[in-house]
């Protein structure tokens, strides 16, 4: 859809304004922070349903986590502390 007032035509989300989420490299720790946070930032709130919301939790978050960079890099890491989770709540 071209808007009436847009000086550069298109956009990269089903949204008027919307964000980019790249969940390779940076976007796995945003969704955990701010996927319940996005509406109520005091900078760039985001305006985004409870059905969006859910299928970022059940569907994108699913698939990316073990496609995440970070973790791929440094797998002993991602290990290691869920050991020491695992540890932490066994009393261990």
């Amino acid at each position: 859809m071209i808007y009436d007032d847009e000086l550069l035509v298109g956009c990269f989300s089903s949204k008027r304004v919307g964000g980019s989420l790249y969940p390779e490299l940076h976007g796995v720790p945003v969704l955990v922070e701010d996927l319940w946070a996005f509406d109520r930032r005091e900078l760039n709130p985001l305006q985004i349903s409870r059905a969006e919301r859910l299928a970022l939790l059940t569907k994108v978050l699913p698939f990316w986590l073990p496609r995440f960079l970070a973790l791929r890099a440094f797998p002993c890491r991602a290990r290691c502390a869920s050991s020491a989770t695992s540890s932490r709540a066994a009393g261990i």
